[in-house]
């Protein structure tokens, strides 16, 4: 018997799954907007491509099974239609359409109340499976290892972008304060010659503070 029991996700574990895949796609895709903050003033118009691209991205990690949440949560994604083998092209229609779905308050998953599957599910063709270590003929410790090695990988690849975006987005808008203090620094800043004046009307002051010439001077 597969390891990949015939029990579908639970609702808990496919939101699960949701949640990972958005903020995998929204952060590398807002680190495509970031890119571009220096030199466009639409720079937003950098996400949507980089979205896909990051959709693209986790799908390739999904079909290897490398440090994806997939692995992470140990669940199993297979054909509804019950095929071997696992198109690409229906990962990537999952993980776009739950996505999509799973932004405006998870709407494409409101037939999981109900005891359905998701709106990603239905329209990409795929269901989504738990795992049984117990069918697994794998060493309980190599399980675990995968688990823990693709849970780490996948948060570092979650935080490395959000970071970067910050990071970005925080000298573009730091930046052109820096420039305004120079700037208006070196407006109130005396020319040679006056300051020359102004050194030598101290000097003499604080040599002579009782004559007035050079007060008037």
């Amino acid at each position: 018997m597969p390891y990949a029991s015939r029990k579908p996700a639970s609702p808990a574990k496919t939101l699960g799954l949701a949640l990972r895949e958005t903020l995998f796609s929204l952060s590398w895709g807002l680190l495509g907007g970031a890119v571009l903050l220096p030199f466009l003033e639409l720079w937003y118009l950098g996400i949507p491509p980089a979205f896909l691209i990051a959709v693209y991205a986790i799908t390739s990690m999904e079909a290897s099974g490398s440090g994806d949440p997939v692995t992470a949560m140990e669940l199993k994604q297979l054909e509804a239609g019950g095929g071997r083998s696992l198109a690409r092209w229906r990962i990537y229609l999952r993980i776009l359409t739950g996505t999509v779905f799973f932004l405006p308050l998870a709407v494409g998953y409101l037939p999981l109340l109900f005891g359905g599957r998701p709106f990603s599910e239905g329209i990409s063709g795929l269901i989504l499976r738990e795992t049984d270590r117990r069918l697994n003929p794998k060493p309980a410790r190599e399980i675990e290892r995968t688990v823990r090695t693709a849970s780490g990988r996948f948060r570092l690849l979650v935080a490395a972008p959000l970071v970067a975006s910050s990071a970005m987005f925080f000298m573009g808008h730091s930046t052109p304060e820096v420039i305004m203090v120079q700037e208006s620094g070196a407006e109130v800043e005396l020319p040679q010659h006056e300051r020359e004046l102004l050194a030598q009307y101290l000097e003499l002051t604080a040599l002579h503070p009782e004559e007035l010439e050079y007060h008037v001077r």
